[in-house]
């Protein structure tokens, strides 16, 4: 999901611990040139490889024209359990692949978009996430 400034802005307010990768070319194809965290309070940039820069964020006009998109972070099985019972979808990367578990109020548990069930490896190894 795509997010103008203030969309972003506002939902690093609301959560400190998200982060949005950003585009100066607004390419919504990946081409990113940054990341925006909420750094104490304050709307800092944040390099790629997580180091976190002493630039805070200056709002001009080109800044306020950017697209910005949330970067998943990681959580865990519990916690991705309890959101897919609030009705969100969850997704897993495992040595298998990546699968995405949405919510379906059957009592078949918790399948995939093809009904298959989630493994032990998913369950024991897997990187889960919470979708937007």
């Amino acid at each position: 999901m795509k997010y103008t400034a203030i969309e972003a802005i506002n939902k690093l307010i609301e959560n400190p611990k998200l982060k949005f990768r950003f585009s100066y070319s607004n390419n919504i194809d990946g081409d990113w040139s940054g990341v925006i965290i909420n750094n104490n309070g304050s709307i800092a940039y944040e390099e790629f490889n997580g180091n976190k820069c002493d630039d805070y964020v200056t709002l001009h006009n080109t800044f306020l024209k950017y697209i910005f998109e949330l970067i998943p972070q990681p959580v865990t099985f519990m916690e991705a359990v309890k959101a897919y019972a609030e009705t969100k979808t969850i997704k897993c990367i495992s040595k298998y692949g990546e699968r995405e578990y949405h919510y379906c109020c059957t009592n078949k548990g918790m399948v995939d978009n093809i009904g298959s069930a989630m493994s032990p490896e998913e369950i024991l190894h897997g990187k889960w996430y919470i979708e937007d």
